[in-house]
């Protein structure tokens, strides 16, 4: 007997939207606008479990970066979904949970990692160069959503990828990253930092937010265009 494929991983790194901000005076660190970012996908039913920071020192006099004792952090939600994978893309990061990955918590976040980093008077000024969304959950329709089906089924060339639909009063959301594909989530999101320009990738890996006609793929269509009347220009 074959069994039903439901929909598949595009092949990694994914299905790329790149976006291009220039950072705004009021928001000197970039972080403001960084988040609004993250929120703007958020609403489209993107929840990330963890986020992913690269800190540097600036030196006053050639602003150079200088990598301090402890470049790294990584912070994840506390409980996630069973079979998800949480994994740091850098070596030895610096480990915090929480409940939930709201805005607050990664303000604060932050803002402890650039002042426990490490940087030296010498070395110059903490900055964030990378900030990095791999865990997530991610809404893929309403409540019937594959109302008949307990998981979807996806083709990847890693084999068979079995995701768990978790129901709500929301609607049905998918987690990952998952094996066999443990470096692909449904959406991943990176952002980064440098010369007074953000640089925002989206990286879509399941089919539904790419499929017309898919309740996911209207409303990512939606946050895409939202992100450009803020100010991300394409390319």
């Amino acid at each position: 007997m074959t069994m039903e494929i439901d929909g598949f991983v595009i092949k990694f790194p994914g299905h790329s939207f790149r976006f291009r901000n220039v950072m705004a005076e009021a928001d000197a660190s970039g972080f403001a606008t960084a988040l609004d970012a993250v929120d703007v996908l958020r609403a489209c039913g993107w929840e990330p479990l963890s986020a992913e920071t690269v800190l540097t020192c600036v030196t006053p006099e050639s602003a150079e970066d200088v990598s301090p004792a402890r470049p790294h952090w990584l912070l994840a939600r506390a409980e996630v979904p069973p079979g998800t994978i949480v994994q740091a893309t850098r070596l030895e990061p610096v480990h915090a949970r929480a409940e939930r990955l709201s805005r607050p918590t990664l303000e604060g976040w932050l803002s402890s990692a650039l002042a426990d980093c490490g940087c030296t008077e010498r070395d110059g000024k903490p900055e964030w160069r990378e900030l990095r969304f791999d865990a997530c959950r991610a809404w893929s329709g309403p409540r019937d959503w594959r109302g008949a089906q307990d998981v979807v089924r996806l083709r990847t060339d890693e084999g068979l990828l079995t995701v768990p639909l978790e129901r709500d009063e929301q609607g049905t959301w998918l987690s990952g990253p998952r094996a066999p594909v443990s470096d692909q989530p449904p959406l991943t999101v990176l952002i980064l930092q440098r010369w007074e320009t953000l640089t925002l990738g989206i990286s879509v890996n399941y089919s539904y937010w790419l499929q017309d006609g898919e309740p996911a793929a209207v409303r990512f269509k939606a946050a895409l265009a939202r992100l450009e009347e803020l100010g991300w220009e394409r390319g």
